[in-house]
């Protein structure tokens, strides 16, 4: 209903450039129906709800139309499904959703159906019921999708999932009760009207119908709240508010925004600012506030001086309360860059430290703010039980706990261990997305923070989710060439022959070790293919305190455009193991060009040194695609001259 605000915040001309689509305009009218259930109890309200389901979907079918019931669980489409064709059996009405039909199409579809490892999915077909939800595979998804419609089914019990992102209509939808869970509360709430909306816009077929149907079937206490808010409709308010802090340290970290003032004319572009000048008691400011401040430049800027301290408590920006001066710090840079939420930014300021243990590491990136919409189900412990058996690391605090369930899913990624219950599968996609951007983020951290020892930890874990394979000794790095057969590397496992010595084996060797004396020239093949740098240093002190360090880097490896690209980035640094502690860092991109050049890549930069001399200092080599692929030279100071004071 408030399509002006819309307009208004994409600054569109409305008398030449805004145009309104109502009701009027829909191809197929709706039709809709609102069915309250009064029986108490929620087992027997969910058994009424689905008999009052399975009549609707009946009568819309003996027209000869499909129907789509939409649930508001994973589980529930199953149940769903499973309870319509009980009905079926006992009232005898299987036979109307029956969908033998003849040709390639049923065919196919049972030949893809039996490749599948969905049992539910493939026992509700024979009923003519589909099952569609974001636990299940895409591949099963699709499969589903195109049944339905093709007419190979005529009932799809989904979720809300299918009406926000497929475009598959249906001439009757039904919305079989209202309540849906609210990760973010913890509990069950009630479903907007915008879902309902989108829901019912799946129903009519623009092509197919002359009509469609939407149904809502909820408790008998909820009619009222449905009828009114379908027939009123309610306007969409922002929520910008919850996600300012980040949208603010992004707007730092690009420069559009350097002091509170011209954060405060940010804010007036936003669609809170269209909102709060239209509806400013929905945003907390009274009447006489507004009457006060016309264009409430005091509650902006009240909301960006809080989003400014809360940034500047995180290290993430500098904020200079007398001046209103605003500048991004290191750790906001990556934050902006790495999508991660201030909350998550607080947490890491709390928790990280030069020596973390693997498992503390892990429990780290598992208590990210980005992962916390995971979930624990009851149903789902005997399994993470198996995966948390299998994982090369231990869990702190059990799987019982979102922290757990992500650190066992994110384990059993890297290990490619893949889960049965689908619920499962979409949370370990979901885990290892996020986690992956996480690790990466925090790399950037212990790197710019100049901490040696952990900055290797997260790049190697960061190679690991993204190649799902351990390092060594856990994997073999040859692992990562997809060609080269797996049995052959589990052999070099199994012989525990880490990959530094492979080198010193000639073919015949090779062959031998893998007990395959045919396949030792293409195991010598692959190794000679795995990249490595050849790195001379040269160390030349500009004052007692300033070192000059010149470095000759060629590439040591056969270059393979299928196995390596165009191009191979490595980071290059230099740590002083003594104090713990990185001097410098660069990324280095080698392009095949210079490889072939056979040039050696010249890398020049100075690092500060202090008396007593330490013994020596590291030059480290990280690719920062491939696990093992790192390269440690010592540059001593044993025989390293100072200038004198006086010169």
């Amino acid at each position: 209903p408030n399509y002006m605000d819309v307009g208004a915040f994409l600054r569109v001309n409305v008398a030449t450039g805004l145009f309104y689509f109502d009701g009027r305009w829909r191809p197929v009218p709706l039709e809709t129906r609102y069915i309250g259930v009064s029986v108490s109890g929620q087992s027997a309200q969910r058994a009424k709800m689905n008999e009052i389901a399975y009549m609707k979907a009946i009568e819309s079918i003996k027209k000869g139309n499909q129907v789509m019931i939409f649930v508001h669980s994973r589980k529930g489409t199953v149940k769903t499904g499973h309870a319509i064709a009980d009905f079926a059996r006992k009232h005898g009405t299987t036979g109307l959703l029956d969908c033998t039909l003849t040709g390639a199409g049923m065919d196919l579809a049972k030949k893809k159906l039996s490749k599948s490892r969905n049992g539910d999915m493939r026992e509700l077909f024979g009923f003519g019921i589909g099952i569609h939800h974001a636990g299940m595979l895409r591949s099963d998804r699709n499969l589903m999708e195109s049944c339905f419609s093709k007419g190979l089914t005529k009932i799809l019990c989904c979720t809300a999932t299918l009406a926000w992102g497929v475009n598959l209509p249906a001439h009757t939808v039904c919305i079989k009760g209202t309540e849906i869970y609210d990760a973010e509360k913890g509990g069950m709430k009630e479903l907007g009207v915008l879902d309902v909306q989108q829901i019912f816009g799946r129903a009519g077929r623009p092509q197919f119908d002359t009509s469609g149907e939407g149904i809502i079937i909820t408790s008998h206490a909820m009619l009222n709240r449905y009828l009114s808010m379908m027939t009123r409709q309610a306007p969409i308010e922002s929520q910008f508010t919850a996600s300012i802090v980040d949208n603010l340290n992004a707007e730092i970290a690009g420069g559009t925004v350097t002091s509170v003032s011209e954060a405060v004319t940010w804010l007036s572009y936003t669609y809170l600012f269209v909102r709060m000048m239209r509806n400013p008691m929905a945003y907390g400011i009274s009447y006489e506030e507004k009457h006060m401040d016309h264009r409430l430049v005091r509650r902006r800027t009240e909301l960006i001086q809080s989003a400014a301290r809360q940034l500047d408590d995180a290290r993430m920006a500098r904020y200079d309360a007398k001046s209103g001066n605003l500048a991004i710090t290191s750790l906001g840079r990556v934050a902006s860059h790495f999508y991660l939420k201030h909350e998550t930014i607080i947490e890491f300021n709390k928790k990280l430290s030069p020596h973390l243990a693997m498992k503390d590491v892990l429990d780290l990136i598992c208590s990210a703010e980005e992962l916390d919409n995971v979930r624990v189900r009851d149903e789902e412990l005997k399994e993470l039980d198996m995966i948390k058996a299998k994982a090369p690391f231990a869990i702190k605090g059990g799987i019982e706990n979102k922290n757990g369930k992500c650190n066992a899913l994110l384990q059993g990624y890297i290990s490619r261990i893949y889960p049965r219950s689908f619920t499962l599968v979409s949370d370990t996609h979901y885990v290892a997305q996020n986690a992956a951007r996480v690790t990466r983020g925090l790399f950037e951290i212990c790197l710019k923070r100049g901490w040696p020892g952990l900055s290797e930890t997260f790049l190697t874990l960061s190679k690991a989710i993204d190649k799902r394979t351990w390092w060594e000794p856990i994997c073999h790095p040859l692992r990562q060439f997809e060609k080269l057969p797996m049995e052959l590397v589990r052999k070099l496992e199994e012989r525990d022959v880490p990959m530094s010595k492979l080198y010193d084996f000639s073919a015949q060797q090779l062959g031998q070790l893998v007990r395959y004396k045919r396949m030792g020239d293409k195991l010598l093949d692959y190794i000679r293919q795995f990249p490595a740098l050849d790195i001379q240093v040269k160390l030349l002190p500009i004052t007692r305190t300033i070192l000059k360090v010149e470095l000759e880097i060629y590439p040591d490896f056969i270059w393979s455009d299928r196995n390596h690209g165009n191009i191979q980035p490595w980071y290059i640094w230099m740590e002083d193991s003594e104090n713990d502690r990185i001097y410098h860092s660069e990324y280095l991109m080698i392009t095949k060009k210079q490889y072939l050049s056979e040039e050696p890549i010249q890398m020049v930069f100075t690092v500060p040194i202090f008396e007593p001399l330490p013994a020596q200092y590291y030059i480290r080599a990280e690719s920062d695609r491939w696990i093992g692929a790192s390269h440690v030279i010592a540059a001593s100071f044993q025989h390293l001259i100072l200038p004198d004071h006086r010169s």
